[in-house]
């Protein structure tokens, strides 16, 4: 995929430790943040210009340990594993003052080991590893303890990754050896024996990415030599390379879905390669990846982890954090594209029947599209007067505006995503200076009218005739008075037929208008000439009159 990025800016200068983890939860419209700073200490801060880091005091951890935050009830609650590795919780908010650090059943593995968090009923679900035991558990309510997940041996204090599906939890970790492997159950009800996922390996207690996929998971790890792989977790399915890029061996791949209506059933993935720079792609397992991209050339320590938070205020919008290569705090996140330069007058010229429209040619200089997923489409705004006239839109750097009536108009352009809902807050660029277009000035066109025989349908009688009466080149929404003189040849006086006051075309200025003479079935009857007269109405009616002359029925009229 690719987005345009804003710049990396320091989150109230908060510190960790080099590439530490850093919590990010949604809180209102925007995130809270918590992390162990480099003497240990837990912090909190509300991500929003104007707040500054808080301490949640009463415990300390490894400095840079990770500090699991749950939201839940309007407030947080915390879990880690403090300096002598024993876990503990909190909850509360910042800024409002904290319960206290309690221990959860005096649960311990070793200090800063990360301990993951699911929600569950009105508690929570928390798995850590300890010694060279595998996954323990816990329902994180009074009255429960600590529970075993037996058959497998890891790194003491590894992370494992667990996901709630249905009444029961999926666990993944990689055992002793870097071989990668899965369970399911649930707390004090029991669990399946731990499986291979065939042929993953990793390091010994590396972490791993794994999110659903359908009735599955796909799960995402570091290889021992730094690649990056993926693989849905279902029997029959192997390992498929993201490649292009390679980050620490069993380094941190951060992996979110994203069900955009571009490209639906894509997931966005992130890590720090082995240069320490920040990158990210997107795709579906044995369906290609995009080309790795930089987001404004984040850099954190080779194989550190990427916090990725959704939006609280958009669907689809995302927020980046990390720990720089310093332990400095920092954000990002999707940009509008830039704004266009350049823009010009190509060419005027009137178009339409009349020649009224004018039609101008306006173009800029194009904006690189950022990736493969994503195009850039232009706005351009036509202001009169101070007032929106309308929007034009093009794919190309290139555009034609329909302007009437020589008047003088305001155009810009603005950049934008072709999708508008692809997690971009305000996803449109601002608009460049504009330019002013006038409309070429418009001749009046001589007003006629003309009138043809028509045959109708008359049941009973059969074939009738009608007169058919049309008018062009009146003023738009113009009130004309048409009325038809009728007079036998060779005698004096006229019969006149008003037919009523019509109002022109709001586009072009015509009317029509038909009128059906009498037959008296006489074949050798005089002819019947007709005389129609335009006449002004009061209120400034247009004055036109034309006469023509019809003999009574064909095969015996005509117009002359």
């Amino acid at each position: 995929m690719g987005l345009y990025w804003n710049i990396w800016t320091s989150v109230s200068d908060g510190g960790t430790g080099p590439g530490a983890p850093v919590t990010a939860v949604p809180w209102g419209n925007t995130f809270a943040l918590f992390l162990a700073d480099p003497n240990g200490g837990v912090h909190g801060i509300k991500a929003e210009p104007g707040y500054g880091w808080e301490g949640v005091p009463g415990r300390t951890t490894k400095p840079g340990a990770q500090i699991t935050a749950v939201e839940s009830r309007s407030h947080f609650t915390l879990f880690m594993a403090d300096v002598t590795g024993e876990v503990f919780t909190n909850s509360r908010t910042p800024y409002q003052s904290w319960n206290g650090w309690t221990s959860v059943s005096e649960g311990s593995t070793t200090p800063g080991a990360p301990i993951a968090a699911i929600p569950w009923d009105d508690s929570f679900a928390l798995f850590y590893l300890r010694s060279s035991r595998a996954g323990i558990c816990d329902q994180a309510t009074p009255g429960f303890g600590w529970e075993a997940v037996p058959g497998l041996s890891t790194k003491p204090g590894a992370p494992v990754t667990a996901l709630l599906s249905g009444n029961s939890f999926t666990l993944f970790a990689a055992d002793v050896n870097g071989e990668i492997f899965m369970t399911s159950g649930a707390p004090h009800q029991g669990w399946a024996p731990w499986t291979s996922v065939p042929q993953g390996s990793s390091l010994p207690g590396a972490p791993l990415a794994a999110v659903p996929w359908g009735d599955s998971f796909a799960l995402f790890i570091a290889d021992p030599s730094g690649g990056v792989y993926a693989i849905k977790a279902t029997p029959g399915y192997g390992w498929d390379a993201v490649p292009g890029r390679t980050t620490k061996p069993g380094g941190q791949i951060t992996v979110v879905p994203w069900n955009n209506p571009v490209t639906p059933q894509r997931f966005l993935l992130f890590m720090v390669d082995v240069n320490g720079q920040v990158l990210m792609t997107s795709g579906l397992p044995y369906q290609g990846w995009d080309a790795w991209i930089s987001p404004s050339d984040g850099a954190s320590t080779p194989g550190a982890p990427v916090t990725v938070a959704p939006s609280p205020a958009q669907l689809l919008a995302f927020t980046l954090f990390i720990a720089d290569p310093k332990g400095g705090v920092y954000t990002t996140s999707p940009a509008p594209p830039p704004t266009p330069t350049g823009l010009h007058l190509i060419s005027v010229g009137a178009v339409g029947a009349g020649q009224e429209v004018t039609a101008a040619w306006v173009g800029w200089n194009a904006v690189p599209a950022p990736g493969s997923v994503y195009k850039i489409y232009y706005l351009v705004p036509i202001y009169e007067a101070g007032s929106l006239a309308g929007v034009s839109s093009a794919n190309t750097n290139q555009c034609a505006l329909q302007l009437a009536d020589g008047h003088s108009y305001s155009v810009s352009v603005q950049a934008a995503y072709i999708d508008g809902n692809i997690g971009v807050v305000n996803g449109s660029s601002a608009a460049l200076n504009a330019i002013v277009v006038t409309a070429l000035p418009v001749s009046p066109l001589t007003p006629s009218v003309t009138a043809t025989v028509e045959p109708i349908q008359s049941p009973p009688l059969g074939t009738n005739y009608s007169l058919l009466i049309k008018g062009s080149n009146f003023g738009k929404n113009e009130q004309v008075s048409v009325t038809v003189a009728w007079s036998i040849t060779g005698e004096s006086g006229s019969v006149s037929f008003p037919l009523g006051v019509l109002t022109t075309s709001s586009l072009d200025g015509s009317f029509f208008v038909t009128f059906t003479g009498r037959d008296d079935g006489n074949p050798d009857a005089a002819e019947h000439p007709l005389l129609i007269v335009l006449k002004p109405v009061e209120n400034g009616c247009h004055e036109k009159s034309a006469q023509k002359a019809l003999k009574h029925f064909p095969p015996y009229c005509t117009i002359v």
